[in-house]
């Protein structure tokens, strides 16, 4: 067993004693200390694969993971959009991790959901599936939609198919409002909504299955309430009010009435509190919180087993190994004055976005739980076909023909439960597989797992009730308080916001090449502290981008089609910064010019034809000052406005010959990395 200077970030719970698992911990990227040893000591990595998460990059990277290519195959752990090419899921090696099963997006889209669910439900008529409002597929079902809505004149929701954060969604009560051609779910509108300080809310749930043959399913012990933020009131006048009857936070942040959690112990203030200070809540006015989460566990069992058999069969089918794959879902429920909840819809990539404490708190521990519970091996992926995978012998066939033995089942029960952090597993339990086994279309693996967990033993009342009891407890707990403040993460966050960072790895040694390769080119010089960075965006498709580094220094050079309607340059040196800017919209030109603290704008209007400036708008002012020319009320004062005209004429001139001295050094190591 090698010695490791700080274990606290690994677990000896892998394939073998000799190999051990990441412990992923929120504090290493919210706290001062980012634990870089486990990642940098294996030269482990990871793929983003065109995905944009500024919170899975942070906890990789403060873990001492490096980015690599999208195309490259040497990596620890992939986190991409739902749809991935099959060829890399069967080129997988067994400790390679992606966020992703195969045929995930029948949850994700809302008119598979409801059908799944609705075939589920006819297959067995007596399990209750009345989670989900009366809802209709269209335009296939538009005649029993009609039928429908005259028998019932109440209000019904519209959602397009494949939309999401509440774009295109609306409230109608009358047949005339919608098209017979739109492509669209019709739902029953939940009028009657639990309601907390007169505020409509529903919750965004996280769920995790890490298998689907056999099925896993977890619940995060944390989510997210999402209030709407006007008074909710359900009336003719009122309907077109999406901030009254949506709760969705990108519909409710544009309100002037929506209010940030910026106080990193408070989860009951503002727009947003968490799942537990909600049951808090409720517990403390009398409503019964134990069976409101049973039931809540319920529908999400049904909604995930309704998909089962087409993901488990695609995986049989796709995957060189079981543990492969994971998925993280976004669960969306609103509940009743009943207390009763319904499902409106799963989400396959639910946001990961942090812009205030709260959000922070909650999903950096998701995250950091997430992939310490799915088991990222402390393996060098440089060394991939030794371990199996693509040159390997190892093939998808061979790999459908194993059993899944004993140890496999002690990954589910010892290792994972080792691991779990925040996570409540629901299925399989002891009270969950006698309530739902007989759903499930693939039952060997299951029935196996089963009886490795439990033996022969039935799950009695008492056996269900206590679990529902520990299960209650652990959604009501609290979160830690976070480590530092929100300025700090995102001072900390600044320089991997919007941008992708790719690095080529050999062992030992790793090559970052920084640019977001669908829109944005970025170059850069870094020596030490100092930096020049040319930015430019450019059209997909027409960007080649090379880079090397010389100890310390990085040189990147970027070609791409010249910009077709917008051109940044930024030139900077030390404390000092000379950007020029660009931008043509039509027949406007602006340019501005900085050096240190100060600032100078000149902008001008052009003719259509890009003649001669008409007139003069802004003049020499502070960093971010626009006034507009004063009044030539003297002779002296045009007099001074034309001389400060000419100083920003005489320091453009000058500035513009600094970036050409830049342009021709570009040149020279383009030149020079070509020769290389």
């Amino acid at each position: 067993m090698e010695h490791w200077k700080d274990e606290s970030c690994i677990l000896w719970t892998g394939s073998s004693s000799q190999t051990p698992i990441v412990r992923f911990r929120a504090e290493a990227f919210t706290g001062e200390s980012p634990l870089h040893e486990v990642g940098e000591r294996c030269h482990l990595s990871y793929n983003m694969g065109g995905g944009k998460s500024r919170l899975v990059r942070n906890i990789l990277s403060a873990h001492g993971f490096q980015e690599v290519e999208s195309s490259s195959q040497y990596f620890n752990v992939m986190w991409t959009g739902p749809f991935q090419n099959q060829s890399v899921l069967k080129n997988l090696s067994g400790f390679q991790r992606i966020n992703h099963f195969p045929k995930s997006g029948i949850l994700g889209q809302k008119d598979l959901l409801y059908k799944n669910l609705r075939k589920l439900q006819q297959k067995q008529s007596n399990q209750r599936f009345d989670f989900l409002p009366e809802t209709y597929v269209l335009p296939t079902e538009y005649q029993n939609f009609s039928r429908a809505i005259l028998k019932d004149r109440g209000t019904w929701i519209v959602k397009p198919v494949a939309s999401c954060e509440g774009r295109g969604i609306k409230l109608i009560d009358s047949l005339s409002q919608i098209s017979k051609e739109d492509r669209v779910v019709v739902s029953k509108y939940i009028s009657n909504p639990l309601l907390i300080n007169g505020f409509k809310f529903d919750l965004r749930l996280y769920v995790l299955v890490t298998s689907y043959d056999p099925l896993v399913i977890y619940l995060y012990q944390e989510g997210i309430t999402r209030f709407a933020t006007a008074k909710y009131q359900l009336k003719e006048k009122t309907m077109s009010n999406k901030f009254m009857h949506l709760t969705n936070y990108s519909i409710n942040k544009k309100s002037s009435s929506f209010v940030r959690c910026h106080i990193p112990n408070m989860d009951d203030y503002g727009s947003q509190w968490t799942m537990s200070a909600m049951l808090r809540y409720l517990k403390n006015n009398g409503k019964d919180t134990a069976t409101l989460m049973s039931k809540i566990e319920d529908l999400v069992i049904k909604a995930i087993i309704s998909a089962e058999g087409s993901i488990a069969l695609s995986c049989k089918m796709n995957l060189a190994h079981k543990r492969n794959c994971f998925e993280l879902y976004g669960f969306d429920v609103i509940i009743d004055e009943n207390l009763k909840p319904w499902l409106l819809e799963i989400n396959l990539s639910p946001s990961l976005g942090c812009d205030d404490v709260l959000n922070l708190k909650i999903k950096s521990n998701l995250m950091a739980d997430t992939l310490t519970l799915v088991g990222v091996e402390c393996k060098n992926p440089q060394q991939k076909n030794k371990a199996g995978g693509i040159t390997s012998n190892n093939t998808v066939g061979q790999s459908k023909s194993r059993q899944f033995d004993e140890e496999n089942f002690q990954w589910v029960n010892d290792q994972e439960e080792e691991r779990r952090g925040g996570f409540v597993r629901i299925f399989p339990t002891q009270y969950t597989w006698e309530r739902y086994s007989h759903l499930l279309t693939f039952k060997t693996m299951n029935q196996a797992l089963d009886k490795y967990l439990y033996g022969d033993k039935p799950a009695g009342h008492e056996i269900s009730k206590s679990v529902q009891q520990q299960h209650s407890e652990q959604y009501e707990r609290k979160l830690p308080p976070l480590q530092q403040t929100m300025m700090q993460y995102q001072t900390q966050t600044i320089k991997s916001a919007d941008v992708s960072k790719t690095c080529h790895q050999s062992p030992g040694k790793s090559i970052p090449e920084v640019g977001n390769r669908r829109n944005i080119a970025r170059t850069s010089l870094c020596s030490e502290r100092e930096a020049v960075p040319e930015l430019g965006r450019r059209k997909s498709g027409n960007i080649v981008g090379t880079s090397f580094h010389t100890s310390r220094q990085v040189v990147s050079v970027v070609r791409g089609r010249k910009p077709v309607n917008y051109e940044e340059k930024c030139c900077r040196s030390g404390s000092k910064t000379v950007p020029e800017v660009e931008k043509r919209h039509g027949n406007i030109a602006q340019t501005c010019h900085h050096s240190g603290k100060k600032a100078g704008l000149d902008l001008w209007s052009r003719s259509p034809s890009g003649t001669k400036p008409k007139t003069l708008d802004t003049h020499i002012g502070s960093a971010g000052d626009k006034k507009k020319p004063p009044k030539m009320e003297s002779a002296r004062t045009e007099c001074l406005w034309h001389q400060n005209e000419a100083l920003l004429k005489k320091r453009s001139k000058e500035i513009s010959n600094i970036c050409d001295g830049f342009s021709s050094f570009y040149k020279q190591a383009f030149s020079e990395i070509k020769r290389l």
